[in-house]
């Protein structure tokens, strides 16, 4: 007789998920969850930001000109567990006006959820990828960014569309960089002469001058494309005073004490120093005309000046410099610390942020985690120029 032998095995009730089946979407990490930005972009470089349920072991983010994404920018992986995402764009990102981003949270298999996406609308970020310590603008309109390496400076254009483009080295220099409207002047110092540059931006045609003085030289700037002011020494090798030079002939200025900052307006020359401004007319003497104190910045190529008080800054006209008008009042959203303002823009460091207002509209535009305010922040195309990035907001001027 033949026996016949039953196992019965019971397999028990399991799931996918005790399996723990990387490729079945049951075991896919949650979806990020979006936050910003949306919309309009208002720091620079911008942050993306967003939040899970539970860290995943790794983030793709992507950025697409098309909201299928049928098409990319930007793709990057994101290997900590990091909510939030710094972006240093790349040239591509410039061939859009608007674009749209999402963030895949992925298991060890590289398999996960992608988020919802978010739209970022007419914004352009163009990546210069240098920072510049002063930006300057010729009469057609070209913008130039200069920095300074040892003891030299280099000029680059820049354009919208593409990297600054090295123009030329200029030389030695010492003292302080000038820019007004299609001029640049340095100068550099001898031991008792000054030559002073003069760099004309459209034709990019250098001349230069060397004057020779009586006395040592401690060191001397530019006052306007025409004038230069020098410190010299007396007998004793201690600072004496200061020699206004001009084209024709040289002034001897009283000053109050080692200049700051000092230029020349028509008739009128202004001395800067420790956020007191002085007006003085140069006539046979120099004659006092006003003072204001807590001048946080002097722009004298556009004829205007602020004066902080409080979160409040009051900017002053210079058209007529014998007498300058109230020409408006910008109330900052925190208490301002270092301040600069070109064109339409006002410039602030508040602590850790750069801000930037629209003094037109009285509304914040951009903010920027860190960084400081170049000496001049050029307007172009209605956008701003910041140290090493151009930042642009056609929909803030859409008809």
């Amino acid at each position: 007789m033949r026996k016949e032998i039953i196992i019965l095995i019971l397999l028990t009730a399991c799931t996918h998920r005790e399996f723990n089946n990387p490729y079945d979407p049951a075991n896919y990490p949650p979806a990020p969850v979006l936050l910003s930005p949306g919309g309009m972009v208002r720091e620079n470089p911008p942050e993306f930001r967003w939040e899970v349920e539970e860290p995943p072991a790794s983030y793709l983010f992507i950025i697409s000109p098309c909201p299928d994404f049928s098409d990319t920018l930007y793709k990057r992986v994101i290997n900590d567990t990091s909510l939030s995402q710094t972006l240093i764009p790349d040239i591509s990102l410039c061939s859009s006006d608007t674009f749209w981003w999402k963030v895949c949270a992925r298991n060890s298999s590289k398999m996960g959820n992608g988020s919802d996406t978010f739209f970022v609308l007419n914004h352009i970020l163009y990546p210069y990828g240098l920072s510049f310590e002063g930006f300057m603008e010729d009469e057609e309109g070209a913008v130039y960014g200069w920095k300074t390496e040892r003891d030299k400076i280099k000029l680059y254009r820049l354009d919208e569309e593409y990297s600054p483009q090295w123009i030329m080295t200029l030389g030695s220099f010492s003292g302080e960089v000038l820019y007004i409207p299609d001029t640049f002047c340095f100068t550099y110092d001898l031991d008792s002469a000054v030559v002073r540059h003069i760099l004309f931006l459209s034709s990019l045609i250098l001349t230069k001058d060397t004057l020779s003085f009586p006395f040592s030289i401690l060191h001397s700037f530019p006052l306007s494309s025409h004038h230069l002011a020098v410190y010299y020494y007396d007998t004793l090798w201690i600072p004496h005073g200061l020699m206004y030079y001009d084209t024709i002939c040289l002034y001897e200025l009283p000053t109050s004490g080692i200049l700051e900052r000092g230029w020349v307006l028509d008739s009128i020359f202004l001395e800067l120093k420790g956020g007191v401004l002085r007006g003085y007319k140069m006539e046979d003497s120099l004659l006092f005309l006003y003072r204001f104190d807590n001048v946080c910045h002097l722009l004298t190529n556009e004829r205007r000046f602020a004066v902080k008080d409080g979160s409040i800054i009051r900017i002053y006209s210079l058209e007529n410099p014998e007498s300058p008008e109230l020409e408006d009042i910008i109330v900052c959203e925190e208490l301002p610390g270092k301040t600069r303002f070109s064109g339409r823009f006002l410039g602030i460091n508040t602590g850790d942020y750069l801000h930037i207002y629209d003094m037109e509209g009285d509304s914040l535009i951009a903010r920027k985690k860190g960084g400081e305010i170049p000496w001049y922040t050029v307007k172009r195309e209605e956008g701003v120029f910041l140290p090493s990035y151009y930042l642009y907001f056609p929909s803030l001027h859409a008809k």
